[in-house]
């Protein structure tokens, strides 16, 4: 296990509920979070912990100058290797998507969403 002080992913999602949610569910899970509530507070987090994420999850659709797609895929040209998560209730955004990018549909499942993580991170076992 790496030390808790060590940022692991990057959550950005406009609902604040949702993020408060998705940190606690995560965070239980001992896995270090920084979330943002848009594109530029992503940008924000990403300059301070970029070394440390491993993955990013994000909304589709977001405030700010990019949307969910563009910030993963500008976040991977900073970080090849970077793993993404996208999710969105609205399955029109699914199109413009990379074949390798996972994507989680909203409402999310918690169960799924926990175990589809916890893979991407190399997390296994209970």
């Amino acid at each position: 296990m790496g030390d808790m002080g060590e940022v692991q992913v990057l959550l950005v999602d406009d609902n604040q509920d949702l993020l408060d949610v998705l940190v606690k569910l995560l965070t239980k899970e001992k896995i270090t979070v920084v979330e943002a509530q848009d594109t530029d507070g992503a940008l924000a987090a990403w300059a301070r912990h970029h070394r440390a994420i491993k993955l990013l999850i994000t909304d589709m659709i977001l405030p700010g100058q990019f949307s969910g797609a563009d910030l993963g895929r500008f976040l991977q040209s900073q970080k090849p290797g970077l793993r993404v998560i996208y999710m969105s209730g609205d399955p029109e955004t699914v199109t413009n998507l990379d074949l390798d990018s996972l994507f989680l549909k909203k409402p999310l499942n918690f169960s799924t969403f926990r175990k589809i993580v916890r893979e991407e991170l190399g997390i296994f076992g209970e």
